[in-house]
């Protein structure tokens, strides 16, 4: 189960760009897991996250990133 209550609209990062990022991270987590057989290490997500930040110009802090990075893990591993 998802807890909603990690992703706060007092945010910096736009709704739209959350749900972006959100995608991006659970494609990263599903690819892993079919390419390795083992869900992405932190280290890993932290870097998914990063690049696809500053791929996209996109401004949040690490508690966001955090809590996308959970959000992410749980939605993947449903």
């Amino acid at each position: 189960m998802v807890n909603k209550n990690l992703i706060s609209p007092a945010n910096n990062l736009g709704e739209d760009a959350r749900g972006e990022l959100l995608c991006y991270l659970v494609v990263a987590q599903l690819v892993a897991m079919a390419r390795t057989g083992d869900w992405l290490r932190t280290d890993h997500l932290v870097e998914s996250g990063r690049i696809w930040r500053k791929t996209n110009g996109a401004r949040f802090d690490w508690q966001q990133r955090i809590a996308l990075g959970q959000i992410a893990g749980e939605l993947a591993r449903s």
